[in-house]
């Protein structure tokens, strides 16, 4: 995660899994939000977590010989090498026109929907069993990790278990994967989720499948109009992989927006 302004830092935790890292976010102190941006810094200003307390510190150390009286200064968009990314993220100091950049949308890789994945497994459906009955005293066991789940199912159908193996519905908060194996072992068991579901639930990856629904050859941006396609879809960018064109549509439509006050 890269938050790229004067006040304010953030970083990530590592060995987690990508579906576990969250950004952790904290605001610099009245020194730390005065130093100002150069592209040949003297000093690095890098983020540290320090567990025990919880607590986000900014470490400051300089990286040049410097006199008394000199200037500290840092780079805001360190590790940052291309060129027009480093652009893009200094412009909120540096202004720059971006418009000649396409605006439009491609579909990403394959490999855009499997970095930093595992490979879900399809249930053997030759395995599977019949949904298991209710009623004639029959109940169906619950296990779940969910807390609300556990205080406020109250039908008299269900009936709430702590051991997953005796339970005949799962009810999980973490990322099931291996349903093949889990169709195999427990062919009678249900789970709260499916296959391949992260394209509805990950937001970047519900965007690129509704944006599926345009026919062919009909993706695009208006000329004035500036809409996105399809219609009844948010224009919507991914900030990691299309900053640039996010960028460009936004001046573009800022452009329009003047000209039709003029």
């Amino acid at each position: 995660m890269v938050f790229c302004t004067r006040c304010g830092n953030s970083t990530r935790l590592i060995n987690l899994s990508a579906e576990e890292k969250l950004p952790v976010w904290y605001i610099l102190d009245e020194f730390g939000s005065r130093v100002q941006h150069s592209h040949d810094p003297s000093f690095r200003m890098v983020p540290f977590f320090y567990i025990p307390t919880q607590m986000s510190f900014t470490l400051l150390w300089p990286i040049k010989s410097l006199e008394q009286g000199d200037e500290v200064t840092r780079d805001y968009v360190e590790n940052v090498h291309d060129e027009l990314l480093r652009k893009i993220r200094l412009l909120p100091w540096e202004p720059a026109d971006l418009t000649d950049i396409s605006a439009n949308q491609t579909e990403p890789e394959e490999a855009f929907f499997t970095s930093s994945r595992r490979n879900e497994t399809l249930p053997d459906h030759e395995r599977l069993e019949p949904i298991p009955t209710i009623g004639g005293g029959n109940k169906l066991k619950v296990f779940a990790n969910y807390i609300y789940v556990k205080d406020y199912l109250k039908d008299s159908r269900f009936e709430i278990v702590e051991n997953q193996e005796e339970a005949d519905i799962l009810w999980l908060n973490n990322h099931f994967k291996d349903y093949k194996t889990f169709s195999e072992d427990s062919p009678r068991k249900f789970i709260n989720q499916f296959p391949y579901e992260s394209v509805i639930t990950i937001k970047d990856f519900l965007a690129i499948v509704c944006r599926r629904d345009q026919l062919e050859g009909e993706l695009g941006i208006g000329v004035v109009s500036m809409d996105t396609l399809p219609r009844w879809l948010p224009t919507t960018y991914n900030l990691t992989t299309e900053l640039p064109q996010f960028v460009s549509y936004f001046q573009q439509r800022e452009s329009n927006k003047n000209t039709y006050n003029k």
